[in-house]
């Protein structure tokens, strides 16, 4: 056999190999368009209300600072992924997977020194920033933080004013989403229960919502999941 023949061979095995890992592993990449379920324009009807009670909440109490982490125990999905596009700053996230997203351990801090900031946290240790500006009344506004990016107007639907509320965001691309923010990294049944009726009144679809799982060992920078494979779980994973 020729060296030219053998060098063909190994290729084509490789690519083999690759395509193998990379489709029929159970961990299909991301498609982020996949995950678009409704259209919306930030002009109508986003009112939000009781949204500084909230926000001031940790200065009713000695216990919350700007150190206290929130949670994300409910999403839909596409929020997620606007999330993680902005912790990657890539909008192509097809080196993820559902499972990567799930367990990415997001969470968020509260600052308003100087100026109001939401500071994000996810995938050990990839961190983002990000000032939202009052456009109207009680309507919010966020820039794209990278040159593919989206930014977007966000309201607050729904809060018991005390450990939880519903953000519900229109993007700047038309495509909405929304996100539960909380003390606690799990909801009860009985607040699952309200804010899920909630959402599907206001026209979100069960099927794209999600649950973080904050068990999963990410949570824990010392044996972090990310940390320890370098980003790296297989060919798809190259960035």
């Amino acid at each position: 056999m020729s060296v030219s023949v053998s060098v063909a061979v190994a290729v084509s095995r490789f690519l083999t190999l690759f395509l193998l890992l990379k489709y029929c592993s159970g961990y299909p990449g991301i498609n982020v368009p996949d995950y678009f379920e409704q259209q919306c324009s930030p002009t109508s009807g986003f009112v939000t209300q009781n949204f500084e009670n909230w926000v001031n909440m940790k200065n009713k109490s000695a216990n919350l600072t700007d150190e206290t982490p929130l949670y994300l125990p409910m999403t839909s999905i596409l929020d997620l992924l606007r999330l993680s596009q902005d912790l990657f700053k890539k909008a192509d996230l097809s080196f993820l997977n559902q499972w990567d997203v799930l367990n990415s351990c997001l969470t968020l801090r509260f600052s308003q020194n100087p100026v109001f900031r939401t500071n994000f946290f996810g995938y050990c240790g990839k961190t983002v920033s990000k000032a939202p500006s009052m456009m109207s009344p009680k309507v919010f506004h966020w820039n794209k933080l990278f040159p593919e990016g989206v930014g977007g107007v966000f309201r607050i639907s729904l809060s018991d004013n005390k450990s939880w509320q519903v953000v519900d965001v229109c993007w700047g691309d038309g495509q909405r989403s929304f996100a539960v923010i909380s003390l606690y990294p799990q909801l009860s049944t009985c607040t699952k229960k309200i804010i899920t009726e909630h959402l599907k009144a206001i026209g979100f679809n069960e099927k794209y919502f999600a649950e973080l799982n904050y068990n999963h060992q990410n949570c824990n920078n010392s044996s972090c999941f990310w940390k320890k494979n370098n980003y790296n779980k297989g060919p798809s994973y190259n960035y």
